[in-house]
């Protein structure tokens, strides 16, 4: 204990703190995207320390698109658009299933600026009925 508050101690401790303060600092994406993925799964109090368990959260699926969305006002003027394919329009029991409450197809946005622009092989809303 007595070399610890020696100046040698303290700054071997101070050192040492940087160091792990400067690591922490450089990985701290990784460790928040790690810490967002575990979810708390038990506490356990008792006579000795706080103990806690983690477990890794079930990913959800990802919402599927129901086609392709250019935005609203894109410029894509000189632009060569081609091979664009949207998701089938459909109609009956599988409409709210498919569509996703999104526009089926391919939606070229309002007020986009389309000037010299090459569009080809664009497909997309097709007609299903169930």
């Amino acid at each position: 204990m007595a070399w610890m508050l020696s100046p040698v101690g303290i700054g071997i401790i101070v050192v040492l703190i940087v160091a792990i303060a400067s690591l922490i600092y450089w990985k701290r994406e990784s460790i928040k995207r790690w810490l967002g993925r575990q979810e708390l799964d038990e506490i356990e109090v008792g006579a000795g320390p706080l103990k806690a368990k983690f477990r890794e959260k079930k990913p959800e699926p990802p919402p599927s698109s129901a086609g392709v969305d250019f935005g609203e006002g894109g410029d894509f003027t000189g632009a060569k658009i081609s091979g664009v394919a949207g998701r089938d329009i459909r109609r009956g029991s599988a409409a709210d299933e498919s569509s996703g409450g999104k526009t089926p197809g391919v939606d070229l946005g309002k007020e986009s600026k389309f000037r010299n622009a090459e569009i080809e092989d664009v497909a997309g809303r097709d007609i299903i009925e169930d």
